[in-house]
């Protein structure tokens, strides 16, 4: 492949960042994925999205199975919504599809690897791509 094939195609590569403790996320990291690993006992985190911005858009990951007490909320800000459908597996079948607006979403305790949410910003608020998770949706700590 000629050079400017490889630099072409590692310009496309999706930026990728493991998260594990809380973080504030900022403007320029848009496109990101966020890995969430909330596997260490306890581990609640927040993840705080930057103020909307129109087409600013982020994923997020659970990487590994989560803690029995592990929780992750991403945090849209006051006075802010994280609005869209959202579809927990039920463990036998029958999926729960469900409209949501909050200032939060998360990963509730026992999250399974795979659990995932896509945001996109109008400017104003944040919008659900697509939120699939294991388990009920968190909006606070347990």
């Amino acid at each position: 492949m000629a050079k400017v094939g490889r630099a072409s195609r590692n310009a496309s590569l999706l930026r990728v960042e493991t998260v594990s403790a809380n973080k504030t996320i900022s403007s320029a990291e848009s496109g990101e994925l966020y890995l969430v690993d909330i596997s260490a006992s306890a581990a609640n985190i927040t993840i705080t999205l930057p103020t909307p911005k129109a087409g600013a858009y982020f994923t997020f990951l659970l990487s590994v199975d989560a803690d029995s007490a592990g929780q992750c909320i991403i945090d849209a800000g006051s006075g802010r919504t994280i609005s869209g459908n959202t579809i927990v597996q039920a463990a036998g079948g029958g999926d729960t599809k469900a409209a949501y607006s909050n200032q939060k979403i998360g990963f509730g305790d026992a999250a399974k690897r795979g659990d995932c949410v896509e945001l996109v910003s109008d400017g104003s608020n944040w919008f659900i791509i697509s939120a699939n998770f294991s388990v009920a949706v968190e909006v606070a700590f347990d």
